[in-house]
């Protein structure tokens, strides 16, 4: 009997080692028919081996713990020779199965052994971050079939101007840019306890997704936008809700979609052939866009740059210098002024600085910034490579308000916050400071989740009109708007007032700009302003008098 179990054993063992070595020596690769899926979902897979293989495949989450198997046949599967531009068209590979996307399947980023990628949403919106994944950065990095968006890794040089998001994602692909994420959401996945979700930067073009979230949250290498999620994102913080970026080199190209949404779309030069110069796929801060990131965000890629390796002024300090040691956001690491929280850039965002303090840092132009509050948290020197010749640039980690109405933001600036360690940069999240990264990124998200000041007590306070300041606010209900956004005329009606009370109609721009001011009769129920000369943005409509106030925020489209 013993001698039969051995037999039996050693062929196990051998059917194993035949299976692994299978597995080793025919590889797979694929891809799924959409970006993220919402749970209840089915997902289209298409899968090829190097030989026609039948074996178990397994679905791993991001912490690459697995979840599920399935034991199928994989064909091999080529590209057709019809098919001349497999960046463009995609590998057009047969489907090899369906997968329903189970509703008890947690949120987030999985894959098929570690080749096949894709994101599930919770139906659930109402969570207090959506982490938006840089799937369009991720796309426009991958050269399956030839050609990325990039010469430098496509054939003949030679970029391409479309890539499809039905292709593998390329070794490289997987190795680079994936690092820029996987650390940061293993450890929020995998160590934390904050309710959340993630999306693509497609789904970003939907404002429903983030509509019922708290803070919105930017990771990674963020660098693709379509005007749409800008829009959204830009809506998002206006109409008071807090953002937190987490990236480097972002929003830096306009892309948009094909009709299909299948296709990423960035010529990135004016032989763009759309006829709507908004859309043309060009950087945002090209002034025919009419579009800068600085307003957005605080900070953007011309303003700071890359670390330079060859420049012995610019090398920087391999991370922030810090220069508020007093910030809320730093509570916990003990870090001291000048200290140096290792954290070195790929590439990083830089804000608007006037000049230099006695201490030899960098000051932010808060008049050209026109925030109403902002502060510089820690920085680092940088090369602006967007310059000729390149010129010191400086990479902000910042927090600012745009004004009393809007919500917060915190902006580090840097491609590399949730990145793990590698042999050129230090990396945040998973680098040599990781427990202080891990602590301050904790510190962002529960400062502001429970409406607590993210600003050290220095920083000066945002514009509040003096109305606003005055005891007695009635109901927001007592004053409405439409329509909300609003083109060239708003119609205001107002509540009732008391007998004789004087009123005062104002209206303030996103600074605290007063734009408009009328007197108000008591009769007067409904009012109507031409806006038709109001720049797009949110503004704030005041009714004053008899010691009470009433407030409404609306937006010109």
């Amino acid at each position: 009997m013993g001698s039969v179990k051995i037999q039996k054993l050693l062929i196990l063992c051998g059917l194993l080692m035949c299976s692994s070595f299978l597995n080793g020596q025919n590889p797979i690769e694929g891809y799924c028919d959409r970006v993220s899926y919402l749970q209840g979902d089915t997902a289209v897979i298409y899968l090829s081996a190097n030989s026609p293989v039948t074996r178990w495949i397994y679905l791993r989450n991001i912490c690459g713990k697995k979840v599920d198997s399935l034991y199928i046949h994989i064909p091999h599967q080529t590209i057709s020779t019809s098919n001349l531009y497999p960046w463009e068209n995609g590998f057009q590979f047969a489907p090899v199965f369906r997968y329903p996307i189970s509703l008890s399947l947690p949120g987030g980023v999985y894959d098929w052994e570690g080749k096949v990628f894709f994101i599930v949403k919770t139906t659930n919106r109402n969570v207090d971050i959506t982490f938006v994944y840089p799937s369009n950065t991720e796309q426009a990095y991958n050269n399956a079939g030839g050609k990325s968006l990039y010469g430098s890794n496509s054939t003949l040089y030679q970029k391409a101007d479309i890539v499809s998001f039905k292709r593998p994602l390329t070794t490289v692909a997987i190795s680079y840019n994936r690092n820029f994420t996987i650390p940061f959401l293993r450890w929020i996945a995998c160590h934390t306890n904050f309710n959340y979700r993630v999306i693509s930067d497609m789904d970003l073009d939907n404002p429903a997704e983030i509509s019922q979230s708290k803070i919105v949250c930017v990771i990674g290498h963020s660098e693709y936008w379509t005007r749409a999620a800008r829009q959204n994102f830009d809506a998002f913080v206006n109409s008071g809700n807090d953002a937190v970026i987490l990236s480097g080199n972002t929003m830096w190209w306009q892309a948009r979609y094909n009709a299909t949404k299948d296709q990423l779309v960035c010529y990135k030069s004016a032989f763009d052939p759309i006829l709507n110069q908004l859309l043309m796929t060009l950087n945002w801060n090209t002034l025919t866009l009419n579009y800068p990131v600085i307003p957005s965000i605080g900070a953007d890629y011309p303003h700071g740059g890359y670390h330079s390796t060859t420049v012995p002024a610019l090398k920087g300090f391999g991370g922030y210098s810090v220069v508020a040691p007093f910030s809320p956001l730093l509570n916990g690491t003990n870090l001291s002024f000048h200290d140096t929280l290792a954290c070195k850039s790929n590439e990083c965002d830089g804000s608007i600085v006037q000049g230099i303090n006695s201490y030899g840092d960098p000051v932010l132009d808060t008049i050209a910034l026109g925030f109403c509050k902002a502060e510089l948290i820690a920085y680092d020197y940088c090369l602006k490579d967007h310059t000729s010749p390149p010129t010191k640039g400086y990479e902000t980690f910042l927090a600012f308000k745009k004004s009393y109405a809007t919500g917060c933001i915190v902006n580090v600036g840097s491609s590399n916050w949730c990145s793990s360690l590698n042999t050129i940069y230090p990396g945040g999240i998973g680098g040599k400071d990781s427990t202080k990264i891990k602590l301050i990124t904790s510190n962002i998200f529960n400062l502001l989740l429970n409406n607590q000041d993210i600003f050290s007590s220095t920083t000066a306070s945002c514009f509040v009109p003096s109305n606003i300041q005055q005891e007695g606010n009635s109901s927001a209900a007592d004053l409405q708007l439409f329509p909300n956004p609003a083109g060239n005329e708003i119609t205001i009606i107002k509540g009732d007032s008391e007998e004789g009370a004087q009123q005062k109609l104002e209206i303030y721009n996103c600074l605290g700009k007063l734009c408009y001011e009328k007197a108000i009769l008591q009769e007067e129920k409904m009012i109507k302003i031409e806006i038709q000369n109001y720049p797009p943005g949110l503004y704030l409509a005041v009714i004053s008098g008899g010691g009470k106030y009433s407030t409404a925020k609306w937006m010109k489209e």
